[in-house]
């Protein structure tokens, strides 16, 4: 007998691991395995038009979905009661109220252990993924904070700018599912052949089209293999009613990723129906100039796509309750906070949330900006600043020299920016007088501007275990790990840490911990251990705000390497550095390039 064919998915890193060890010990199956969600299946079967596969092997809301859009055998992997067990034993720690939101297969399991283990949370059965938003806002609503679920419903949690727990599944359930696809693929092997026939008609059909029944299900495209068109064909999707068509074709525009498309939707038999074809060509528009301190970002992009950012740690306590005030704002936003509290992270939430979410954000660094790019920004037709009806995020703007800064804020006053677009700002407070400088007491004094602070990790240590929680399930996710949380001192000596890094040093220690704790638990010796480790000798012997000079060279040399402290600790900023050591700017200027590093 042929080896069963199987491409496995994998939503995170670890199960991959487990899913190519269990392959590897079997004789009866060939199998691939692919790290992503049923979007990622979709890709791998439109890219290998020739290779054909014989079942796919999912689990949770993917397999769901999967079930409705692949043309072969969709096994799903269950969720065992252990799987959800751990999962509810690391939630614990978690303080606010949480839920398991799922499809059957998981949320039956929760729905036995509330009643065996009498813990007290809300269990959401999922039947649809369009229901899955509504009632993530309906639990959110009613205060629930963090939700234990599948990677589906956990994409949708983060848009909504909720905290979400992944349910992992274990070895054994891996190994029952190929065992299940092999067993599905012997009764069921002749539709696949069929399938391949189809594939092969739909094939020659131009680069750029789609095809959907008249209920709205995708049958074929071919759009993903057009550069920088994945994603586009959920897009198209959504915009259906809109292209619904009778006897004459109906054409749109569409703005994805900074360029302008051209939609074309017309009927078309197929199988004794008359199905809805589009086809989609580039328009001929001026695209949003990006490069160096200018990028772009979708709404459709993954947020919390690496366990090493901030990700949903700010939204975890108090701050984590302010922050949907700000969702729909209609005047600029600025986020300040000091390095680490996850200013980046916020605004993008900001966005996702926004009244501009289905356009483009624009984020404009102005820290590595030089004068140059400035100025092309505040006169050219490709900058975004000329845009309307989109996000524009300044992110660092208290870096700015006082003279470009004044230059933005005319521009944004005789150009009616705020009112065109979303503005939102962001400033790093690495010092207190900061906010007295010019540019943010500007921004706060006009535009009708809204201040969103962001506390230090000191300021809301009560929120770290909850944070940790978050952390400890996202890594393990990636590390293929069971670790369920911190012994109870471990954790009191993790709170009692300064975290002068704030959440950015917390996620570079929690990957520490996560890699080098050997058992279910992070113990108090480990923690100590990384806290020395953290805690430089340099760091112990100065105060903030102190550094050692040499004393052993001229007067000038002195004056030299005291400036250029300062000027690092200003970010390169020589208006600023020379306010602080009471000298011109041009002072600053000439000893630098005395020093050759004007």
């Amino acid at each position: 007998m042929d080896k069963i064919k199987i491409l496995a998915i994998a939503p995170y890193w670890g199960m991959a691991s487990v899913m190519k060890q269990v392959g590897q010990n079997r004789n009866d199956i060939e199998l691939t395995v692919k790290l992503g969600n049923y979007k990622t299946c979709l890709e791998v079967l439109r890219e290998e038009p020739d290779y054909r596969y014989d079942a796919i092997v999912s689990r949770g809301g993917t397999a769901e979905l999967l079930r409705t859009a692949a043309s072969i055998p969709v096994v799903e992997i269950d969720v065992s009661v252990y799987d959800v067990l751990r999962c509810l034993k690391s939630a614990q720690h978690y303080l606010e109220k949480f839920a398991v939101v799922g499809f059957s297969g998981i949320t039956e399991c929760a729905v036995q252990l509330s009643a065996m283990m009498q813990y007290d949370f809300t269990v959401c059965t999922i039947t649809a993924e369009s229901d899955i938003k509504g009632e993530l806002q309906r639990l959110r609503d009613q205060g629930v904070e963090l939700i234990l679920c599948d990677r589906v419903s956990m994409v949708n949690a983060e848009e909504l700018g909720m905290n979400a727990m992944f349910l992992s599944s274990d070895e054994a359930s891996i190994a029952a599912a190929f065992d299940e696809a092999v067993h599905v693929c012997a009764k069921y092997g002749h539709f696949q052949k069929q399938n391949a026939a189809l594939q092969k008609l739909l094939g020659v059909l131009a680069p750029g089209t789609s095809l959907f029944t008249p209920g709205g299900r995708l049958i074929f495209s071919n759009l993903e293999q057009q550069p920088g068109w994945v994603g586009l064909v959920e897009q198209i999707q959504m915009m259906l009613p809109c292209l619904t068509v009778g006897n004459e074709p109906v054409q749109r525009e569409l703005e994805w990723k900074g360029e302008l498309l051209f939609l074309s939707a017309f009927g078309l038999e197929h199988c004794g129906q008359r199905c809805l074809c589009i086809q989609v060509r580039q328009a001929q528009t001026m695209p949003v100039e990006t490069g160096k301190g200018v990028t772009i970002t979708h709404r459709n992009e993954p947020l919390f796509n690496d366990v090493s950012r901030v990700g949903c740690a700010v939204l975890v306590g108090e701050i984590g309750r302010r922050i949907p005030a700000y969702y729909q704002s209609i005047w600029p936003v600025l986020i300040l906070g000091e390095t680490g509290t996850g200013k980046d992270t916020v605004a993008s939430i900001l966005y996702r949330n926004g009244p501009f979410h289905e356009r483009m954000m624009v984020t404009v660094d102005c820290q590595v900006l030089t004068p140059r790019r400035w100025k092309a920004l505040l006169s050219r037709d490709s900058s975004p600043f000329f845009r309307t009806g989109i996000t524009i995020y300044l992110r660092s703007v208290d870096r700015l020299e006082n003279e470009t800064a004044e230059e933005l804020f005319r521009f944004m006053e005789q150009s009616n920016l705020c009112q065109r677009n979303r503005l939102l700002f962001s400033g790093v407070l690495d010092r207190p007088d900061i906010e007295d400088e010019y540019v943010l007491t500007y921004l706060k004094n006009h535009f009708s501007t809204v201040v969103l602070r962001l506390p230090a990790l000191r300021q809301r240590r009560q929120d770290i275990p909850g944070i940790t929680a978050l952390y400890i399930n996202q890594l393990n996710m990636e590390l293929g790990k069971g670790i369920i949380g911190f012994a109870s001192e471990a954790m009191a000596l993790f709170q009692q840490f300064g975290f002068d890094g704030n959440l950015a040093q917390l996620s570079r220690m929690m990957r520490t911990l996560m890699l080098t704790t050997p058992g279910p638990y992070i113990q108090a010796e480990e923690v100590r251990k990384l806290i020395r480790e953290e805690l430089p000798q340099r760091s112990q012997l100065l105060p903030r705000g102190f550094a050692a000079v040499n004393l052993n060279q001229s007067l000038e040399a002195i004056n030299y390497d005291i400036v250029r402290l300062v000027l690092e600790e200003e970010a390169g900023n020589r208006c600023r550095a020379a306010k602080r050591v009471d000298v011109c700017r041009s002072t600053v200027w000439n000893m630098l390039k005395r020093n050759k590093e004007s």
